[in-house]
């Protein structure tokens, strides 16, 4: 499958109703899916709707006795509803069906064929370079410095304790007094 055939969002105009939809992470597994409904006749306004989604196996063996996966989206935000499924468990093309309604109106059906990609999809890559050893020699630097500062606050401390006289006659020639 090429990966320019995966798209992350597919939109299409159903009369005057123009339907999002949007899979993430697009994996075989668990999906999140959003929808989005605008009315295009007035795009200001929030118009509540009845929104379901349908899910038609990538393969027929999948079929279920239904032979649909039949999910009602949850409100979500203005004009916004999602799913959350694991239907989506094998790649390929899957029609799905999204179903919306207005009250006392009739249902409109915007018909897309998603594509999912193989499930072992290639991790991002940030560097080629393994993190370990410079993080592990960062760590011990900074684990010595720690060390040192903490050695010369305690030694500060001690030197602060002592009474000012022993300090003198540490490293100084005894002071003779005459009578």
């Amino acid at each position: 499958m090429a990966p320019e055939a995966v798209q992350p969002m597919l939109v299409q105009r159903v009369d005057d109703l123009l339907v999002t939809l949007e899979v993430r992470p697009n994996r075989p597994g668990q999906n999140l899916f959003r929808i989005r409904t605008v009315d295009t006749k007035n795009p200001t306004v929030i118009t509540r709707f009845s929104v379901r989604l349908r899910l038609n196996p990538a393969e027929p063996a999948q079929a279920t006795a239904e032979g649909r996966l039949v999910a009602a989206a949850e409100d979500n935000s203005l004009q916004t509803y999602q799913v959350t499924s694991d239907a989506l468990n094998l790649a390929g093309t899957w029609p799905i069906e999204v179903t919306v309604q207005r009250q006392g109106e009739a249902e409109r059906v915007a018909a897309f064929r998603w594509t999912m990609p193989p499930g072992e999809l290639q991790p991002t890559v940030l560097s080629k370079y393994p993190l370990a050893k410079p993080l592990m020699t960062a760590a011990l630097v900074l684990l010595l410095l720690c060390s040192v500062v903490a050695g010369g606050l305690g030694w500060l401390s001690v030197q602060r304790r002592q009474p000012a006289q022993e300090r003198r006659a540490v490293g100084q020639p005894p002071v003779i007094e005459s009578a």
